[in-house]
C-alpha cells in the first residue's frame, strides 16, 4: 500500500485533482518495469494541502524513475505520457498494458513498438512510391498556411495528400480539402504528438494512387515528435519569426531532427527587427545540424521557390532510391535501438490475414 504522505509528489498530484474537482478517491495505477519490478498499487487516501493545479499536470516528473501513470476517477481516465507528461494515445496505452514484466517500457518498449510500425508505414509508403514528409513545429508556425500555398504552386505537378494531426477539430482538414485535395483529420485528444499507430491507420483511409508527396502535419509541439518515427522519409520544421529566432538553441532535439528548417512569416522581418534570421541559423550550425535553413512566407510565392525545389530534388532522389531497391528515413532522435545508415534496402512489406491498405 502506498501512502500519500510519503511521497510527496503524489500528495501534490491528488491535492491538484482534489481542486479541479475530483472525487477524493481514485486508484494510481503505475508500471515500474525495470527488470521484474512491476507493481500495481492503490492510494491511500491523503491530507490535502495547498491546491496546485497548475502544476497538476507535471507534478509526476518528480516521481523517482519517473512511472508511467495512469489516473481514473469515476468518470475519467488519463494514462500521463513518459516523455512528456502529455496523455498518451491508446494505442500506447495498449503497449505497456500488454508488456510482459521483465520489459523496460517507460521509453524504449514503447518506442520498440513504434519504431516497428513506423518501418511498417514506411515500406507501404515505398511500394507505392509516395514520399513522406513530416512538418513539425510550434502551435501557430504556419504549417497549414504553407501547406495551402505549397498546394496551390504545385497544382498540375505534383498529386498531393494530407494528414493532419491536432487534438481536436477538423479545421485544419477542411481548408486542405478546400484546396482540392485529401486530407485525413487525426484528433489525439490530449496526446501532443502523432504516432506510427495513427499514421497507419490514416493511410488505410487514402487512396494513394496518383500521390506523389504526403505531407503529415504532426500536432504543433517543439518537443515529443522529434521522438516518435512515423514512418516518413524527412523532417521538416518552421521557426516562425514571431517565436523569436533562439527557438534551436531552447529546443535542440526538434532541430537536431530536421533534415530542413523552414523560417516562416518571414513578411514580418521588417516589422520584427528583433528577430535575426542569421542567428537562428547560427543556434542551428551549433546544433552541428547542416540541413538548409530557409527564409518563406505563404503570403508571397515568390519566396516559396527554394523550398519548392527542394521537394522536387528530393521526390527525385527518393525515385532514384526506390529505382535501386533502397530507401531512406529522417533525422530521428528517440530511436529504441542507435540509429544506422539512414538509407538502406527496402525491407519487406506484409500483412497478416484480413489486413490490407485500400
Amino acid at each position: 500500500m502506498l501512502e500519500f504522505g510519503k511521497l510527496p509528489a503524489l500528495a501534490e498530484l491528488k491535492t491538484g485533482l482534489q481542486a479541479c474537482g475530483i472525487a477524493a478517491k481514485m486508484d494510481i495505477h503505475f508500471e515500474r518495469v525495470f527488470g521484474t519490478n512491476r507493481r500495481t498499487g492503490r492510494v491511500n487516501e491523503g491530507q490535502a494541502t495547498q491546491p496546485l493545479p497548475a502544476r497538476l499536470w507535471r507534478s509526476w516528473l518528480d516521481f523517482p524513475s519517473r512511472p508511467n501513470l495512469t489516473l481514473t476517477s469515476p468518470n475519467r481516465r488519463w494514462t500521463m505520457c513518459t516523455t512528456c507528461g502529455c496523455g498518451q494515445t491508446t494505442d500506447q496505452v495498449q503497449t505497456i498494458q500488454a508488456a510482459p514484466a521483465s520489459k523496460e517500457v517507460v521509453m524504449r518498449g514503447l518506442l520498440a513498438e513504434n519504431d516497428h510500425q513506423a518501418a511498417h508505414n514506411r515500406a507501404h509508403l515505398d511500394a507505392c512510391g509516395v514520399f513522406a514528409i513530416n512538418l513539425m513545429s510550434s502551435p501557430g508556425a504556419g504549417k497549414t498556411s504553407l501547406l495551402e500555398a505549397t498546394i496551390e504552386a504545385l497544382k498540375g505537378e505534383l498529386g498531393i495528400a494530407v494528414i493532419e494531426g491536432d487534438l481536436e477539430t477538423e479545421n485544419d482538414a477542411e481548408r486542405i480539402r478546400a484546396k482540392g485535395v485529401p486530407a485525413i483529420q487525426i484528433t489525439t485528444g490530449t496526446a501532443c504528438h502523432l504516432d506510427a499507430q495513427l499514421v497507419h491507420r490514416a493511410l488505410h483511409r487514402l487512396d494513394l494512387q496518383g500521390i506523389d508527396l504526403i505531407f503529415i502535419e504532426n500536432v504543433g509541439n517543439l518537443v515529443c515528435p522529434a521522438s516518435f518515427d512515423l514512418g516518413q522519409h524527412r523532417n521538416v520544421t518552421l521557426l516562425s519569426v514571431p517565436e523569436g529566432d533562439d527557438k534551436p538553441a531552447k529546443y535542440p532535439v526538434m532541430f537536431r531532427a530536421s533534415d530542413l528548417i523552414l523560417c516562416t512569416k518571414a513578411d514580418l522581418l521588417p516589422f520584427m527587427t528583433e528577430f535575426a534570421p542569421q542567428r537562428a541559423e547560427q543556434h542551428l550550425r551549433v546544433l552541428a545540424n547542416a540541413a538548409p535553413f530557409l527564409l518563406v512566407s505563404a503570403r508571397q510565392p515568390e519566396t516559396l521557390t527554394s523550398w519548392l525545389q527542394w521537394l522536387r530534388d528530393e521526390l527525385r532522389a527518393q525515385r532514384e532510391r526506390l529505382h535501386a531497391g533502397h530507401t531512406t528515413r529522417p533525422n530521428l532522435q528517440g530511436l529504441s535501438e542507435p540509429q544506422a545508415d539512414r538509407e538502406g534496402a527496402i525491407p519487406g512489406h506484409t500483412h497478416g490475414p484480413r489486413h490490407a491498405h485500400v
